[in-house]
């Protein structure tokens, strides 16, 4: 039934991947003779490198360097956001509905991994030692996992309940 708790715990992951697109994943600041020349800045659709301002006379501006495409990261993060909303529709046949709560938490892990991947790939970029920050948008996905193991455990759970009441006929 749709009103279940698993249902929340499903929703809860699909908005926390939704929402990882529109929030930042991770920066960190490139540093020249001790002071900051830009922020390499992740999000779920580019790497990119945002020079500081150059402050010369009246001359405020932000010059950005061509930026790095990670629009995997965006395509895991709805593939597994739809993986969950359409496991809430199958609310009849738990068996699917574990199934494709497996397919999500496999699309999730694959998403952390993406993550890294192009973490290391901004650090690679970078001439300064330190690993950077990871922000609000690498701990949503985190979030999303647990919460779709929870829903699959309360599947699981009720799938047991009406085998065990099936037995008793």
């Amino acid at each position: 039934m749709i009103q279940r708790i698993q249902t929340i715990f499903l929703f809860l992951t699909a908005a926390l991947l939704v929402g990882l697109l529109f929030v930042p994943i991770w920066e960190n600041q490139e540093m020249t003779n001790g002071a900051r020349a830009g922020r390499l800045l992740l999000d779920a659709f580019k790497l990119q490198f945002i020079s500081e301002p150059n402050i010369t006379g009246s001359e405020i501006t932000k010059m950005l360097i061509p930026e790095k495409n990670v629009i995997y990261i965006a395509v895991l993060a709805l593939s597994a956001a739809l993986s969950s909303l359409f496991s809430i529709t199958r609310f009849a046949n738990r068996i699917l509905q574990l199934k494709l709560g497996m397919l999500t938490s496999l699309l999730i892990s694959a998403l952390l991994g993406s993550i890294f991947l192009a973490i290391k790939q901004g650090n690679d970029v970078l001439t300064t030692t330190n690993k950077g920050e990871y922000l609000i948008g690498f701990f949503l996905p985190v979030v999303a996992l647990i919460s779709n193991m929870l829903a699959n455990r309360f599947i699981k759970k009720d799938e047991n309940l009406v085998r065990s009441v099936d037995r008793l006929r």
